[in-house]
C-alpha cells in the first residue's frame, strides 16, 4: 500500500502542503455528497487547494482524527498557517 504522503513531507499527494486552503471533516464536497450512504461522514475527510481536492474516507473517525491531527502538524512545520480546518 503506498503513502499519501511522497518522501518529501513538504508535499501530499498531487500539490505542495503549502498550497493547501481547507480541511473538511465530513461529506462536504460534491464527491462526497454523490457517494450517498456508501461513504460514513464521520471517517471522511476532504483537503483542498485552489486547483482541486482530494477526499478521503479513513477506517474510522478516530484514524480520520489522527490524520488531520498529523496534517495540522505538517502545516504549522511548513509555516502554512492560513489553512481552514472545518
Amino acid at each position: 500500500m503506498g503513502s499519501l504522503f511522497s518522501n518529501n513531507v513538504e508535499t501530499i499527494t498531487g500539490f505542495p502542503i503549502s498550497t493547501i486552503s481547507e480541511v473538511r471533516k465530513g461529506k462536504s464536497t460534491e464527491v462526497l455528497l454523490k457517494a450517498g450512504d456508501s461513504v460514513d461522514p464521520n471517517c471522511s475527510l476532504s483537503i483542498i487547494n485552489n486547483e482541486r481536492t482530494i477526499d478521503l474516507t479513513t477506517f474510522s473517525p478516530g484514524d480520520r482524527d489522527l490524520f488531520i491531527s498529523a496534517l495540522k502538524a505538517l502545516c504549522e512545520k511548513n509555516n502554512s498557517h492560513h489553512v481552514i480546518f472545518r
